[in-house]
């Protein structure tokens, strides 16, 4: 924070801790005042810091980090697709999963 007063007009609030910065102040500087919810740096570096929770589903009897979900998912579809996973297209899972289900 630079301590200065002015430039209220491009002064930001930190939806995490109400500190106040200037667009201009912030490295890299903003060169306009963002849209919906900002956080000032220090709150992005707390947020990153903290420890992945797990992801999963009510039904599921284990919990997944969203990494270890998507590597279970690349698994699944390279076996069923029976092809490599980075050639298995979204829209070849889109229309087996609507064949499926239809």
């Amino acid at each position: 924070m630079c301590g200065r007063g002015d430039g209220e007009d491009q002064m930001l609030l930190c939806d995490g801790c109400d500190d106040a910065f200037h667009t201009y102040c912030l490295v890299p500087p903003l060169s306009e005042v963002p849209k919906g919810e900002w956080r000032c740096p220090s709150c992005v570096k707390q947020a990153c810091s903290k420890p992945l929770e797990p992801y999963g589903f009510d039904q599921s009897k284990r919990d997944y980090t969203l990494q270890s979900f998507g590597e279970m998912a690349d698994h699944f579809k390279a076996s069923y697709f029976k092809m490599p996973v980075h050639r298995v297209t979204t829209s070849q899972v889109e229309r087996e999963f609507w064949r499926l289900v239809s």
